[in-house]
């Protein structure tokens, strides 16, 4: 159908023509990286002068799953959110997890997921601990601490997902809660008597998710390596 704009789309794309398209593929032309299915246009200057779509070479390993209360922006199936996001009020599944440097306006982070249920979400982790070809036999949930920005915990949860699975048999399940990200010392405040309780609330009322056949550990406000290490 006619568009105006791409989060018109069930695509995520609205072509030159004005109508809903597929995004390109490997090889065809684009002008920025959200005309790509890889999320990446690659050329100079691709605004003015196009590019080609290609592998991005600024993608981390995906992660299974993860939790947020923070506002996600669609983009075809996929949603992402990163460092500009705001909180919502309840909190959001999200399975086939990928983390993307300098993908999003000006060169911002984004990190993409699939919505699910709660119910799809606990099916899901259940079946991936269940499986008899992974090494996992418990899931750690790790509630990111105050002023951790969201790129920085993936990266954690993701080498901790790489460095220790054999040794360990965790699945590390990233919890990001909506605060200001990096402002450090300025936000604290407000985040500690604000956000925080909102994400507490918002995480309580889906505390359901805790609850499975499988071993869960809850591990909050710290960095998961450091914590592991100690």
């Amino acid at each position: 159908g006619s568009c105006a704009a791409d989060d018109e789309c069930a695509s995520g794309m609205c072509g030159s023509d004005w109508k809903c398209s597929d995004k390109r593929q490997i090889g065809e032309d684009c002008v920025e990286n959200d005309d790509c299915a890889s999320r990446y246009c690659d050329g100079s200057f691709t605004w003015l002068t196009g590019g080609k779509c290609a592998t991005s070479p600024n993608c981390l390993d995906p992660i299974p799953f993860l939790m947020t209360n923070v506002h996600l922006t669609p983009d075809g199936k996929e949603f992402y959110f990163n460092y500009f996001s705001t909180g919502t009020t309840e909190f959001q599944f999200l399975k086939n997890i990928v983390a993307c440097e300098d993908v999003g306006d000006f060169g911002s982070d984004r990190i993409y997921g699939e919505p699910i249920s709660l119910e799809e979400f606990k099916t899901e982790v259940r079946n991936l601990i269940n499986d008899p070809n992974n090494d996992y036999d418990h899931v750690l949930y790790g509630i990111e601490g105050y002023n951790m920005e969201p790129w920085d915990y993936y990266v954690y949860a993701n080498d901790f997902n790489k460095k220790y699975k054999d040794t360990t048999g965790y699945l590390v399940i990233p919890i990001m809660w909506s605060n200001h990200w990096a402002m450090e010392a300025p936000s604290y405040q407000w985040d500690r008597d604000e956000l925080a309780p909102q994400g507490g609330k918002a995480l309580a009322s889906k505390f359901d998710v805790f609850k499975d056949d499988y071993s869960v550990s809850i591990l909050v406000h710290c960095e998961l390596e450091i914590s592991y290490n100690s």
